[in-house]
């Protein structure tokens, strides 16, 4: 069992960095992902960012079928903030089979290895859709990072997923029930629970000025970020913004794959948008408690909600459903409540909303976090990476 989790699978401190005095045997990292590197950053983005230090990192986003698009053709852009990134970005003509998509993204990336000087490298998904176009590819290391459990009703994506995790030197988890579904799959696989830039979050712990759209928002206020989707629990907000008129409820990010006119709505209900990753700390400086809906019928099991640690950093309580990732390790640590329906989420918003034991939350939250970054996440996944490849 393999895990730099701080909960029950973790190997000691001492032992889980071993100095290797080898230089590194790739130069280049190729990151297939599903997520647009300018959407909500998160894991990938993180980690890509981290990578980017020592390594070329091209961010390969899935291939966008547009009508005017007549050719095959890709956008490479390097970060300006981010020396060494790159972000691809492939256009194929809207009218390809599959089989020919496949085919164009297999030259695309043909072209992409040889314009760049891409030979000794190595490959990072973080979609196993992404492996039916990478066949031609000799990478030196293939890491699998799971973040997303793949529904029991997507059998085809299931298979493509065991292809991929057969074809893995490492496979990566966030979670713990991610890790117990994948651990029997493949021999190395390593729990990393996504992790968090705490000087960024720590900021909401001021005071800090209000955004112009929020300011004017009464309290209590109880804020969430992030994708609100088909594993957001809209009913459940619903009857909360109905029993208490007097919270207000604010919402950021954007709405995505579910119609937006379901979306509950109410005067104590406040879609802000999307926001971009710098503003979050101003926007979370202003709340009295955050909340993580995550319906327990639409969401597999091993759902991961990835902002509880960067909540905790900015000393918000959070009152979550029934997720067990969130019941182990936060509600058993003491830093999360849970609830399983409208009246307990009532009762347990009431208590939060007036602690009385929040010098010592506060010291077990920031104990917690001392083991947690997304800088210590990386090098330890470096350091596999470069074992794998000396070994």
């Amino acid at each position: 069992m393999k895990s730099f989790d701080t909960g029950e699978y973790s190997f000691p401190h001492d032992k889980q960095i071993v100095e290797i005095h080898e230089e590194d045997n790739i130069d280049t990292l190729l990151c297939f992902a599903p997520f647009k590197w300018e959407s909500v950053f998160q894991r990938p983005q993180h980690l890509m960012s981290y990578a980017a230090k020592k390594w070329r990192v091209f961010y390969i986003q899935e291939p966008e079928f547009e009508q005017n698009v007549s050719e095959p053709d890709m956008d490479v852009k390097e970060l300006k903030k981010h020396k060494n990134l790159f972000v691809v970005s492939p256009k194929l003509p809207q009218d390809l089979s599959r089989n020919d998509a496949e085919k164009a993204m297999q030259n695309l990336l043909a072209k992409l290895c040889y314009e760049y000087s891409i030979e000794n490298y190595g490959t990072w998904y973080y979609t196993p859709v992404s492996n039916h176009y990478t066949t031609d590819l000799y990478p030196r290391v293939v890491v699998y990072d799971c973040v997303t459990p793949i529904r029991t009703t997507q059998p085809a994506l299931t298979d493509i997923e065991n292809e991929l995790i057969s074809q893995s030197d490492l496979v990566f988890t966030n979670g713990k029930t991610l890790f117990e579904a994948k651990r029997n799959w493949h021999p190395q696989v390593y729990n990393f629970p996504s992790s968090i830039d705490k000087e960024h979050f720590i900021q909401a712990r001021l005071e800090l000025p209000e955004p112009a759209d929020q300011e004017e928002i009464l309290h209590p206020r109880l804020g969430l970020y992030g994708a609100i989707d088909e594993c957001f629990d809209l009913e459940l907000l619903r009857a909360l913004s109905a029993r208490r008129p007097d919270w207000q409820f604010v919402l950021i990010g954007p709405v995505i794959g579910i119609d937006e006119d379901t979306l509950p709505k109410a005067e104590n209900i406040h879609y802000l948008g999307e926001k971009s990753y710098q503003e979050l700390p101003s926007y979370i400086s202003g709340w009295n408690a955050a909340l993580l809906l995550v319906s327990t019928e639409k969401a597999t099991q091993a759902h991961v909600p990835t902002r509880t640690p960067e909540y905790l950093a900015a000393f918000k309580p959070i009152v979550s459903t029934l997720v067990p990732d969130i019941i182990s390790p936060y509600e058993e640590m003491g830093l999360v409540n849970t609830a399983s329906n409208v009246f307990e989420f009532e009762a347990a918003i009431e208590e939060v909303l007036s602690y009385d034991k929040r010098k010592e939350w506060k010291k077990t939250i920031d104990e917690f976090l001392k083991t947690h970054s997304w800088d210590v996440t990386w090098q330890q996944m470096r350091h596999l990476i470069k074992t794998h490849i000396i070994a």
